[in-house]
């Protein structure tokens, strides 16, 4: 219940995620105009007839890649709504507009790869006419088997120390996680 309020404003990351993003946010916030949370990609699919309508928006919502967070730059939010349905929302208004991908997981493994990756190829296909998006691994740690994958797809890694302390219910919970590696990878 502690971090109540960040699972709600980031819905689609779990409680220690949330704890990653906001330490990497602390730092780097103010390099972007806007985040974006839980943005779906992908063909709607529509379960059928017959079924009541919040059904199937759950069963096209669910059917859909989830986006963690979509870092824009070239944007002016005062024109933007505080939150939006798609990015096909901000590219009316702004084209030209620069997005970075970030997955957010406490420990990134060769799964987050595939998920990332997934993403780049669905948003370049939903939306061909702007620029391709950048690739962007935020985490306190990672396996290095990913490495020859991160570099090889253009991600960026970018491993961050965090405190796990909030998220402990009782004194030798878990401890904070340094960093693996270097900060990042072009």
């Amino acid at each position: 219940q502690r971090l109540e309020a960040d699972l709600l404003k980031y819905p689609g990351m779990l409680a220690d995620e949330t704890v990653v993003w906001r330490a990497w946010l602390a730092t780097h916030q103010n390099q972007y105009d806007r985040f974006d949370y839980n943005i779906r990609l992908g063909p709607d699919q529509h379960p059928g007839p017959g079924f009541l309508p919040q059904v199937v928006r759950a069963h096209i919502l669910n059917a859909k890649l989830r986006i963690d967070v979509a870092a824009w730059r070239g944007v002016d939010n005062s024109k933007l709504p505080a939150e939006i349905e798609s990015p096909g929302e901000v590219y009316a208004l702004f084209p030209g507009a620069v997005v970075e991908i970030i997955e957010v997981k406490r420990r990134a493994t060769a799964s987050t790869i595939g998920e990332i990756v997934s993403y780049y190829h669905a948003w370049a296909v939903e939306f061909p006419n702007n620029p391709l998006p950048a690739l962007r691994i935020v985490c306190a740690g990672y396996s290095t088997t990913i490495l020859s994958a991160v570099r090889a797809n253009s991600i960026v890694l970018d491993p961050i120390e965090v405190s796990f302390s909030i998220l402990r219910n009782t004194p030798g919970g878990p401890p904070s996680v340094p960093p693996q590696g270097s900060p990042s990878f072009p």
